[in-house]
């Protein structure tokens, strides 16, 4: 079966949805990440449990294990190893002084915040918004060909080579067109915002209007990454 490694990181800053942390959670061979924003470092049972069962029973996978390091909000609640145990699920700790045998999610969470601080940095947004960067930076990571393996974490782990035509360049001009037929009124159809990644699947955009500066989806939209500055 498949084992899980799991570790928290922080922010100093207060993400604009009020996040102050991430959960990453990668898979040991493939090493394909799942990110999850915290605003809290509370232990998070309820999202491991359901983590888990949807791994099992809408993707097929055999989880046996989570390995983490001994802090209180993973391994030290006794809850999360009690209801694991009930999914036939053992929790592993690494042991006092030994990050190594975590190391896929400590190398992950590095790589992870750098790419965050890059797509940032590039498109000049305010740091309040990495959650929505992280999100981004996650895909990257899990889009991008290992270089041992020479494929992605995400053909290695789903047998099937990512869509690579819907990737568009975080931070990006984005124009949305409101196309219903009913629409009778005379302002313009067209509003301009800021692409901030895809909400559920490529079809749908998140992405920041630029005249109220609300978090938004959109579904007809043109992103223009040529206009990044």
């Amino acid at each position: 079966g498949s084992r899980l490694h799991a570790d928290f990181a922080f922010y100093k800053t207060t993400s604009i949805r009020g996040f102050n942390c991430f959960l990453l959670i990668p898979e040991a061979v493939t090493g394909y990440k799942w990110v999850f924003c915290r605003r809290t470092k509370h232990p998070p049972t309820n999202l491991l449990i359901w983590f888990v069962r949807q791994l099992r029973t809408r993707m097929g996978f055999t989880i046996n294990s989570i390995r983490t390091d001994g802090g209180g909000e993973l391994w030290g609640c006794n809850e999360i190893r009690k209801q694991l145990l009930a999914e036939h699920c053992a929790m592993e700790p690494t042991g006092a002084y030994n990050s190594a045998a975590n190391g896929i999610v400590e190398r992950g969470i590095g790589t992870l915040c750098i790419q965050t601080q890059i797509c940032l940095y590039a498109s000049g947004m305010d740091v309040a918004y990495w959650c929505f960067a992280l999100s981004h930076a996650a895909m990257l990571c899990n889009f991008r060909p290992q270089v041992d393996t020479k494929v992605s974490s995400h053909e290695a782990i789903f047998k099937k080579v990512p869509n690579y035509s819907n990737l568009a360049i975080w931070g990006s001009p984005v124009y949305v067109v409101d196309r219903r037929l009913t629409r009778r009124r005379p302002d313009s159809a067209t509003l301009t915002g800021r692409f901030l990644g895809y909400a559920g699947s490529h079809h749908i955009i998140t992405y920041k209007n630029d005249l109220t500066g609300a978090i938004q989806y959109a579904h007809h939209t043109a992103i223009d990454e040529l206009d990044l500055q």
